[in-house]
């Protein structure tokens, strides 16, 4: 029956006329950038300059030289935010002061810290900048990576390389074992970016309910291979890994005293520990981000790291309400949307809530008992009876990050308005509603359905911008 199919699926602008706010703090010398700069192959000249090692060049004069390309971008100046507005993939309107030429003489001049505000694609970015002679000039590597063009340094030849047919980020991949040597050790892909310069913060993407494999393979939708992907496109490494259930599924279904803690908690405590031997890796930043049911159990995974290995946390649609409670809102969702008689509703309505009235029955003496209920034994349930996410998430003393669909009817804005009103006191609490995103994060222009999971459609890639950030900015 169509509805059984349904019910398993749950699962500055450089410029002083933009006039960007510049604050002075310590006089800082910026002497005139000495590499040739090649864009494309071809050198071009820059007035840019280096501080502490870092080149800065002008915003206007990247757009300038990038207009035309795969990573064109346009500049404005929005006066009712006070900011700088940048648009990828829109081709630059010049002003008439781009490219005056390279900085000359080799003598240092004064650069005063600079706090200009940018937004990209209508999102506020950080990027260090600083102002020389009344223009703002923007960190390079900071450019590259929020336009993502190529940005590279060919030390024998003292020169900086710009190229805008690759990424800052490309990326590689490499199978890894999760708790190797146990019986229950796990495959997973490490996916490291390669670009840009020094450690690497790093995500465990831990899986939502049911079988999974590293993927989130559901349906034509690969939701954790995309964001692995794309987290990698803004240089943060991830861990993905089959989980527990689907590799050693044997030995689970006749495991009557298995809970969440053998499904999910101790593997992401595993990985965790891997990440802590992996190369390239800053081990202060790794965390985790849990879909749906990861994210519901994110204060049980706090618990479990006893050794703080976890810096923080990030709920993808992770649910504030009991498994049960979701369970029947999401198969009267589901239900309207068939088309059979009233009757037939009623009955399946009928049937999932004696189940449900069954699991709210149980007592510790059904504790190890073999009669499965919803998939489930009766210890599994009755580890989860007295479970309040939402209280255990005031007990995680970590930053959090709080991502959630408007169009998801798995689990809804009511989970993420709950977790959003009892955490509005943690400043370390961060709450993004995507108004037109599924369970998923896949765009849909209408409210969720099954059937979405039917379409091969990849993840929106403002998810992994906004972990970037977070973790940028909790670093």
């Amino acid at each position: 029956m169509k509805t059984v199919k349904y019910l398993f699926i749950l699962i500055l602008c450089l410029t002083v006329m933009c006039l960007a706010p510049v604050f002075a703090s310590d006089i800082i010398n910026a002497r005139p950038t000495a590499s040739a700069v090649l864009v494309n192959g071809e050198d071009t000249a820059f007035e840019a300059y280096n501080i502490n090692g870092n080149n800065y060049f002008k915003l206007r004069d990247l757009a300038f030289v990038l207009s035309g390309t795969e990573k064109q971008f346009e500049v404005a100046y929005d006066a009712g935010i006070n900011a700088v507005t940048l648009t990828s993939g829109e081709s630059y309107t010049p002003d008439g002061g781009e490219m005056s030429g390279r900085a000359g003489g080799g003598e240092a001049v004064t650069a005063l810290s600079a706090t200009a505000r940018v937004y990209l694609d209508g999102r506020e970015i950080n990027l260090e900048a600083y102002n020389i002679g009344g223009n703002n000039y923007f960190k390079l590597r900071d450019l590259g990576q929020a336009l993502n063009f190529g940005v590279g340094w060919d030390r024998a030849a003292n020169m900086i390389i710009l190229n805008t047919n690759r990424n800052y980020w490309s990326f590689e991949t490499s199978d890894i074992t999760v708790n190797p040597g146990d019986k229950f050790e796990l495959p997973g892909t490490l996916t490291m970016p390669e670009g840009g310069e020094g450690l690497l913060p790093l995500v465990i993407i831990v899986h939502g309910s049911g079988p999974g494999n590293r993927d989130g393979e559901v349906g034509e939708i690969k939701v954790y291979r995309d964001l692995a992907e794309q987290l990698a496109a803004f240089g943060v490494a991830s861990i993905r890994y089959d989980k527990r259930t689907l590799t050693h599924n044997a030995e689970f279904i006749s495991n009557v005293n298995f809970t969440v803690k053998e499904e999910t908690v101790d593997d992401v405590i595993f990985a965790a520990e891997l990440a802590l031997g992996l190369e390239g890796i800053d081990k202060t930043k790794i965390y985790v981000a849990g879909h749906s049911l990861g994210g519901y159990l994110i204060p049980k995974i706090y618990a479990a790291d006893t050794g703080n290995i976890i810096a923080g946390y990030i709920s993808l649609a992770g649910s504030a309400r009991s498994m049960t409670e979701l369970l029947i809102e999401q198969i009267d969702y589901i239900l309207s949307l068939m088309d059979i008689s009233e009757l037939l509703k009623t009955l399946e309505k009928q049937q999932i809530q004696a189940a449900v009235d069954a699991i709210n029955a149980l007592t510790e003496s059904d504790r190890g008992s073999s009669s499965a209920v919803l998939g489930a034994y009766p210890s599994y349930w009755l580890d989860l009876a007295d479970y309040d996410p939402v209280a255990g998430m005031k007990n995680v003393n970590a930053p959090l990050l709080f991502l959630q669909g408007g169009h998801d009817y798995q689990v809804t804005e009511i989970d993420f308005n709950m977790f959003k009103s009892a955490l509005e006191d943690n400043a370390d609490a961060q709450f993004i509603l995507y108004p037109n995103l599924t369970h998923t994060f896949t765009f849909t222009e209408q409210f969720g359905t099954p059937d979405d999971y039917q379409t091969a459609v990849v993840v929106d890639t403002a998810v992994a911008r906004d972990i970037a950030e977070f973790i940028k900015n909790n670093s």
